[in-house]
């Protein structure tokens, strides 16, 4: 009866050894990955954002906001001035006052999909027709996103500054 009860024992030790190692490996392996993705986020952060207007919509009121947050590099006025994309390298995202001039639109989308920046359009809600020019060109490069909303605009910031490792 004994030997039953050290044998129990023994089992009970083996599997609480197994079940403490098993849990640290899942807990090693979900820090691991929340700091690669944090380190991420910290170095994208530190770089400047890029921001175009439309003669439509002006970005005064998102740059300010982005500016206020404390967490975003804004630092320059935003702009409809089509040189400013010749130094798109240098920023970590370009975020694009949607409007039908298809001069300002195709050529800032063109300059970041050379230099494999990306881009936050934002446009009012229906703005853009699913079935248009403009929808092809957004879905035509995989680092384009569209948002409607200030609050919206701020979450997918964070979402691509976070998991894109910016060059």
């Amino acid at each position: 009866m004994e030997i039953l009860g050290i044998i129990f024992t023994i089992r009970d030790l083996i599997i609480l050894v197994a079940g403490a190692i098993t849990g640290l490996i899942v807990a090693i392996i979900v820090i691991s990955f929340w700091l690669k993705k944090e380190r991420t986020l910290v170095k994208n952060l530190k770089r400047p954002i890029m921001i175009i207007n439309s003669a439509q919509q002006d970005m005064k009121f998102e740059a300010g906001l982005l500016r206020n947050s404390g967490f975003f590099s804004i630092p320059d006025d935003p702009s409809n001035d089509l040189r400013n994309l010749d130094d798109i390298k240098r920023y970590c995202l370009l975020i694009l006052a949607y409007s039908k001039e298809t001069a300002i639109f195709n050529s800032a989308i063109q300059a970041a999909r050379n230099s494999k920046v990306p881009v936050i359009i934002y446009a009012k809600q229906g703005e853009i027709l699913p079935d248009g020019k403009d929808m092809d060109l957004i879905r035509g490069y995989y680092l384009a996103e569209i948002a409607n909303s200030p609050l919206r605009l701020i979450n997918l910031i964070f979402s691509i500054l976070s998991i894109y490792k910016i060059k």
